[in-house]
């Protein structure tokens, strides 16, 4: 290495070379399957968590009423892309190396809404001199009927569950980090659903900077993989030789032909889609997250635009709205 370098300080030149690395510019010669290391320490906690039962019972009554209130969005990387498959390839099956040579629509857009959803959401009159509304004359209570939810919540002081956050169909959001631990990748690879089988899940690989990377860090609960980056290597990875993509009443499919399946990108770890600066990953990243939904009160402008504190007091069936020096992506009852 001293063979780059004019000064013979190693610790100097073994800095510059790690930055290097870390930039992208050279590529391990292990790549795509490249170790990744990890910005801290993993820590396993032994002791069992429990939840009392009232907060539980809480916990149950949220998710057997609050089933509509979820609304399915669309990212803008999603509609742009459909558009624009839909102008050059039309109906057909295309080889994806054929369309990440012709990639020339911009990437990066955050998600949205639809024009339909926005007017269910515009006749809610909060805030419009209203800081309380009665939900029983908006929606009728229903279980969650999604495929998969997660609930972030923590307790506070005055016996009140506060929400920090709710993620729909994305079952790794959370859960893909903790599978670097055997015994919790086992529990999650037994939870997996059986699904079509003409339809295969196939892991992401993931490859960009080194923060990016150790977000992403995480055990295949999948047998396959999806290398985004060339052919595949070895027998249970797909590269992109061997896949097709067709647009079909208004969804992406991904064909392999080894297979002769469906694939579904599978993303195991909670990277934000905006941080993933390679094309043909991000287009996997979308496809793998086509049936997004997300809970109603994210979406109310007021809540987008202040600093707004959201309150649903599920026995009198309200919701409230009140300012307060706090995140909008909150939910207090």
């Amino acid at each position: 290495m001293n063979l780059f370098f004019e000064v013979k300080n190693q610790q100097k030149i073994s800095k510059i070379w790690k930055m290097i690395l870390e930039s992208g510019i050279l590529i391990p010669s292990t790549f795509p399957n490249c170790t990744k290391q990890a910005k801290g320490i993993d820590i396993r906690i032994q002791s069992e968590l429990l939840i009392n039962k009232p907060v539980k019972k809480k916990l149950d009554t949220l998710i057997s009423e609050i089933g509509n209130l979820f609304v399915p969005i669309e990212s803008e990387f999603l509609v742009e892309f459909k558009k624009w498959f839909r102008f050059h390839y039309d109906d057909r099956f295309v080889p994806i190396p054929l369309i990440s040579h012709n990639f020339d629509f911009v990437l990066g857009s955050n998600q949205s809404i639809s024009e339909n959803q926005e007017g269910s959401i515009g006749y809610w009159p909060l805030f419009h001199g209203v800081e309380e509304i009665d939900l029983s004359g908006y929606y009728e209570p229903a279980p969650i009927s999604l495929r998969h939810v997660q609930i972030v919540f923590k307790l506070l002081d005055t016996a009140d569950i506060f929400i920090e956050n709710i993620v729909c169909n994305r079952e790794f959001a959370y859960s893909g980090r903790f599978s670097l631990d055997p015994e919790i990748k086992q529990t999650i690879g037994n939870q997996l659903a059986q699904g079509n089988p003409a339809v295969e899940f196939a892991d992401l690989i993931l490859y960009e900077s080194s923060n990016a990377n150790s977000i992403g860090r995480h055990s295949n609960v999948y047998h396959y993989s999806i290398n985004p980056f060339g052919t595949g290597v070895g027998s249970d990875q797909l590269g992109t030789d061997d896949l097709l993509l067709g647009l079909r009443d208004g969804k992406l499919i991904l064909f392999s032909k080894r297979l002769g399946k469906c694939i579904v990108p599978a993303i195991q770890h909670p990277l934000n889609p905006n941080q993933i600066t390679h094309s043909l990953t991000r287009l996997f990243w979308e496809l793998g997250n086509q049936d997004q939904f997300r809970f109603l009160p994210y979406h109310l402008e007021p809540f987008k635009k202040k600093h707004l504190f959201a309150t649903i007091d599920l026995e009198r069936k309200y919701f409230t709205g009140k300012k307060m020096g706090c995140k909008s992506e909150k939910l207090r009852f």
